[in-house]
């Protein structure tokens, strides 16, 4: 029943997983709904497949249609202070049909309580916080468990084991969604396989997340994206990995004709970069203009108005 090319896409690619009795995919799978609270992976797999891969991107492409500029299919939100108006943006974002929201938590954030309360409010979308293991509080895990729209992803990088094991524990049993992630250069590292992914599998970690150092991601040129994704066909550990801004360009190129990437940081400064080509600075700030105006003056489509596309 799936009509729209990113639908169609998954499910190919997952059929041909799982016609192999053996593959990881059904290992991850079973640990996915054995651990993960029912209401959570319900909403949380709603809000990320079909408000922001399915009814977010057609609200995209129609924008992108008649107003001819390009709409990012996520937001990446670096948090710091003082804080921003959090809530107001993700409205705005709504607006442009955007579902999917990450943000990057420093360990000293102070924000949190504002944080969940607006992430509670936003029931429709699909929220990934990336912080430190430390961050995760007992209050802070509590409210964790109590947000069924969130995945937790954790800094695994210079962490011990023994510093990260009660952080995961705690979500793990409470039946929150939850994944690591790790920086790398512009390569993949060669123990990815070998040593990345079995240290995830090992702390009940389903989900790597690998954050590489440039964010453009040429269509045809970046072999490392390409190393991921046949590594993923030929999944031996039961843990997925994710290249970040490779597979967030993947999923955009599906929804748009020209992929973009956005990202506002801690001062309000919004960076907005072709994922053909380099990064560039949009030289507006989210603090005095809003997101619609930032990204019609500095993200223009190349190719002109888009003739209308089925599914």
């Amino acid at each position: 029943f799936a009509t729209v090319r990113f639908q169609q896409d998954f499910f190919a690619m997952a059929m041909g997983q799982l016609h192999d009795e053996s593959s990881a995919y059904y290992r991850i799978v079973e640990r996915v709904v054995k651990t993960i609270d029912e209401d959570t992976l319900l909403t949380f797999g709603t809000n990320l497949g079909y408000n922001a891969l399915t009814h977010g991107a057609g609200v995209i492409r129609s924008i992108e249609q008649t107003k001819g500029f390009n709409v990012p299919w996520c937001l990446i939100i670096e948090l710091g202070e003082p804080p921003l108006d959090i809530a107001s943006v993700i409205q705005q974002g709504m607006e442009l049909g955007i579902y999917c929201y990450i943000f990057n938590i420093p360990a000293g954030y102070s924000g949190w309580e504002t944080l969940r309360d607006t992430l509670h409010a936003r029931k429709e979308c699909a929220f990934f916080l990336f912080l430190h293991p430390l961050v995760i509080t007992s209050a802070v895990g509590q409210s964790l468990l109590e947000l069924h729209n969130v995945m937790s992803v954790l800094d695994m990088d210079g962490v011990s084991d023994h510093a990260l094991k009660p952080a995961i524990d705690g979500l793990f049993r409470g039946g929150a969604p939850l994944a690591g992630f790790t920086r790398c250069g512009d390569t993949i590292p060669e123990d990815l396989s070998s040593n990345l992914l079995q240290r995830a599998e090992a702390l009940d970690v389903s989900v790597l997340v690998l954050v590489r150092t440039k964010k453009h991601r040429p269509q045809n040129e970046d072999d490392a994206y390409h190393q991921v994704v046949q590594l993923r066909k030929g999944l031996e550990v039961p843990v997925l990995p994710i290249d970040l801004y490779g597979d967030i360009a993947h999923a955009d190129r599906i929804i748009s004709s020209e992929a973009c990437l956005a990202a506002i940081r801690s001062d309000g400064s919004v960076t907005l970069t072709n994922v053909d080509e380099r990064e560039t600075v949009s030289g507006h700030n989210i603090r005095t203009a809003p997101l619609q105006e930032i990204l019609r003056c500095s993200m223009p489509k190349r190719t002109g108005p888009e003739k209308p596309r089925s599914g």
